[in-house]
């Protein structure tokens, strides 16, 4: 499946929701062509839960994970547009409370052990599936994080990410998408 990534997936405007353009996302040059082909992966998880993961703001702090994941591979940015729709907001005390609360009874109700093999981000995916239950569904999960002090999200639906440029560790501009030879 190609996705036309100039064009939005047909969302109404509600369903948009905020949309960013300082959306960053740092992986290995390898990655390049199935990002074009197929879209972000939305199915990794990470501590936000699963989803595309991406820095906004800035891409300071995208670097130590990407290079971690690829060691030995060059690595490029893609700054993106992302149409946030329903978040998620673990910023928020509210849902922080909630989410806490939920967490310790599923812990309880799986095991510690379980609870430690899943995650944080396990943890949150299956908050996420307990809210869909009562028709709360989201599109995004965003958390600012006190080690660096930067806002994360983590990116449900690859239709909601629209790539605006790409760039190398040099900064050197890439085409979009990628010209294939």
């Amino acid at each position: 499946m190609t996705i036309d990534h100039q064009q939005w997936t047909p969302l109404s405007v509600e369903a948009l929701g905020e949309v960013r353009d300082d959306a960053f996302h740092i992986t290995a040059a390898a990655n390049m062509a199935s990002i074009a082909a197929e879209g972000f992966r939305t199915d990794r998880r990470g501590v936000l839960g699963t989803g595309a993961y991406f820095d906004l703001g800035s891409e300071v702090t995208g670097w130590v994970p990407a290079r971690e994941r690829y060691p030995d591979q060059p690595l490029i940015v893609f700054r993106c547009e992302v149409a946030l729709g329903q978040v998620l907001d673990l910023d928020d005390e509210e849902t922080r409370a909630r989410f806490i609360k939920f967490q310790r009874g599923y812990v309880q109700e799986v095991g510690r052990e379980e609870g430690a093999r899943l995650g944080q981000g396990g943890h949150i995916d299956e908050f996420l599936n307990e809210l869909a239950e009562s028709g709360e569904i989201y599109d995004t999960i965003r958390r600012t994080f006190t080690t660096d002090g930067l806002t994360r999200i983590a990116v449900r639906d690859a239709g909601r990410i629209r790539v605006l440029s790409v760039h190398d560790e040099k900064g050197v501009e890439l085409p979009w998408p990628p010209i294939s030879h």
